[in-house]
């Protein structure tokens, strides 16, 4: 009477894009569904630089939607000081795009009306991370 069953297939995701160095953490995987693909975007809380808290979504997206959303995150990174917001929905909640300073934008991702998760991108960074 065992509530734990075999799982006949594992789920693999294939890496899209990743950054790591001793103070970030940022994943972009997918995998093949119904002739579509899912991408998890996975990164590590800035808030709290000192331990590990990492944030994950996924969303469904075509090749032109995943290009319009690294063209989202660069327009992001032009934000002007005291200028409004960015706000994309994604997955099952929504990015919201603030200005940093120079080329970097502060990305905070929500989910059920509440800041799950923040971080940061610089310009490079995610051209780095897209290779579309």
């Amino acid at each position: 009477n065992s509530q734990i069953g075999k799982q006949e297939k594992v789920d693999k995701w294939t890496k899209y894009g990743k950054l790591t160095n001793p103070y970030k953490y940022f994943e972009i995987e997918f995998k093949e569904y119904d002739g579509g693909k899912i991408y998890r975007v996975s990164f590590q809380n800035m808030k709290y630089t000192e331990i590990t808290d990492i944030c994950s979504f996924q969303f469904e997206a075509t090749d032109d939607e995943l290009k319009y959303l690294k063209q989202t995150l660069l327009d992001g990174c032009a934000i002007k000081k005291g200028s409004e917001d960015i706000t994309l929905e994604i997955g099952n909640g929504m990015i919201q795009l603030q200005y940093l300073s120079g080329k970097n934008v502060r990305m905070w991702y929500i989910e059920d009306g509440k800041v799950a998760k923040r971080t940061w991108l610089s310009a490079k960074q995610i051209d780095k991370l897209f290779k579309v």
